[in-house]
């Protein structure tokens, strides 16, 4: 249970995790580019992106996670939460300074209410329903089957694009086919 002193709903709960990885994930007010309209829209996105790998998780290479925590932990979805809930140094320390400058700065208390707002709202309509993925604004996107949705404090969110099926060109005589690219 969240107290005066640790505002964070507990760590070995879903959300606990997704709470830690909203906050860790989003520029917050500490930092001088903060904006806490695009900051709300960060986090419903990264939300909406944990959903949605639930819902298909082998397609995330994901399989077999049967909780936001399991898709948060998974060592190739997001960097740092391998081990959670055990966070390497610079992301315990930077969760450390936000729950005890949250105390002093009103913006900073502001952002974990954000955060656990975020986590606690029905996902439905909250966030794009396609969103698939997000990474550090200016590292490109994570493969050539996405679409940049937008950028949003520091993130860039992407879509899956569909790809089109091949086309097959059957030959009646010998039961073959040959792939033809579809134009």
């Amino acid at each position: 249970m969240a107290t005066a002193s640790d505002p964070l709903p507990p760590e070995n709960t879903d959300a606990g995790a997704l709470v830690r990885l909203l906050l860790l994930e989003t520029i917050g007010p500490l930092e001088s580019s903060y904006n806490r309209d695009e900051s709300l829209k960060a986090m419903r996105l990264m939300r909406q992106v944990v959903e949605n790998r639930l819902r298909t998780p082998a397609r995330y290479m994901a399989a077999g996670a049967t909780s936001e925590q399991d898709i948060v932990r998974l060592g190739n979805q997001f960097a740092g939460f391998r081990d959670y809930p055990t966070l390497p140094g610079p992301l315990a320390g930077k969760l450390a300074k936000l729950v005890s400058e949250s105390a002093r700065y009103p913006a900073v208390a502001t952002f974990i209410r954000d955060a656990i707002e975020v986590v606690s709202a029905p996902t439905s309509g909250a966030a794009s329903t396609t969103v698939a993925a997000w990474r550090t604004t200016g590292r490109g996107a994570p493969g050539r089957n996405f679409r940049l949705i937008g950028n949003y404090q520091g993130n860039s969110f992407y879509e899956v694009v569909p790809v089109p099926p091949l086309k097959t060109t059957h030959r009646k005589a010998t039961g073959h086919f040959r792939p033809h690219k579809a134009h």
